[in-house]
């Protein structure tokens, strides 16, 4: 069995394409759906993740109609790694404006819908309050925007470091197998998945820290439709806090879901189609607005 192939369907029609973003780096894309006419939906994996992951939504979501582009965040999965240490914030803008300026041109649309699990919840909402205008919705699975696990008070301190001294250091994720699903068979995808990420530059770590600062700052500009999925039972994500970012979100249009008996990734768990029946309401519910 393909390690990127999710060991409860067949492999999908994915084409994996790359894009350049502005310094050199070469992202690796998931594209569903290309001769779809629809408002295209950029998706963001988690920390440790990557778009392999996530076949079954973007499948799903391409059997909806609308064209997906799930990319590996650079770093991770199948992307390039950075040269140097940069700026994380600003590079993840450039490399997320790439994917999104050629679904845009390729689809004909000037607006995107985004979709963020866990830790790419948290990079999709930073994104969304830098390039609102663009941002058709915006869709938080299990969000990463406050969590409830944490690096070890050495680690914090090697970040800290680094990021005044301009150096930068490898930084343990920290994640098991078992945070991620409550079901063996995706326990088991995990574990031997060989493109999972298990450590990361400082420097990346710091730019969580400025984006999770920056979002709650920037949260007015929020005012896309909005659409949040919790898992009860979710040992990585505080969602208290997630539910009272939530809530403070000034959108006029949103809505926010919780799934039991789920541990953290949605279509890893026993509500998966619970999940993309959601989904599908919601698309439809935007779908509805934007043409009345």
């Amino acid at each position: 069995m393909d390690y990127l192939t999710l060991p409860t369907q067949s492999a999908d029609e994915a084409n994996i394409r790359h894009i350049f973003t502005e310094p050199g780096i070469k992202l690796a894309v998931r594209t569903y759906g290309l001769n779809s006419k629809e408002v295209p939906l950029i998706l963001l994996h988690g920390l440790q993740s990557h778009s392999g992951w996530f076949t079954q939504s973007s499948s799903y979501i391409r059997g909806l109609g609308y064209p997906v582009y799930a990319f590996d965040r650079f770093g991770s999965g199948l992307s390039d790694k950075p040269k140097a240490s940069k700026d994380f914030a600003e590079s993840f803008l450039s490399s997320l404006d790439a994917v999104i300026k050629e679904a845009m041109a390729r689809h004909n649309h000037s607006q995107v819908h985004l979709l963020g699990h866990c830790l790419g919840a948290l990079f999709a909402s930073f994104y969304a309050c830098q390039r609102s205008k663009i941002i058709r919705s915006l869709l938080l699975a299990t969000p990463g925007v406050f969590t409830k696990t944490d690096l070890r008070i050495v680690d914090k301190l090697k970040i800290f470091f680094c990021a005044i001294s301009g150096m930068n250091s490898d930084v343990s994720v920290g994640l098991k197998p078992e945070d991620f699903s409550e079901l063996q068979e995706f326990i088991d995808f995990i574990r031997g998945d060989k493109l999972s990420l298990y450590k990361a530059p400082s420097g990346f770590f710091w730019g969580i820290h400025i984006m999770r600062k920056l979002v709650n700052k920037r949260i007015n500009h929020l005012t896309m439709p909005v659409f949040m999925a919790s898992a009860v039972d979710d040992p990585i994500c505080d969602n208290s806090k997630n539910k009272q970012f939530f809530d403070k979100i000034p959108s006029k249009v949103k809505t926010c879901k919780t799934y039991s008996q789920a541990r953290h990734i949605l279509e890893f768990s026993s509500q998966r189609d619970v999940f993309f029946e959601d989904l599908r309401s919601w698309f439809s519910d935007i779908d509805r607005v934007r043409h009345a």
